[in-house]
């Protein structure tokens, strides 16, 4: 995302996130956590699999030469 596009999406949403009375803003920063625990949850999930998959080992791989 382009650093001017970041800019104006930030300048809105924080516009919007002020916007109206102490309860609705408080509401909305609720809301906004939460997705974004949601979020982080969900690619936090995906990403198990892949490292329950792998199997931790102490060994070394020797070459066949050294016989």
């Amino acid at each position: 995302m382009s650093l001017l596009r970041r800019l104006v999406l930030g300048r809105w949403f924080t516009r919007w996130l002020l916007r109206g009375g102490p309860w609705s803003v408080a509401a909305k920063i609720a809301a906004v956590g939460l997705y974004g625990a949601w979020k982080w949850r969900r690619e936090r999930r995906r990403q198990m699999p892949a490292r329950k998959r792998e199997i931790e080992a102490s060994y070394e791989v020797l070459d066949s030469d050294s016989n």
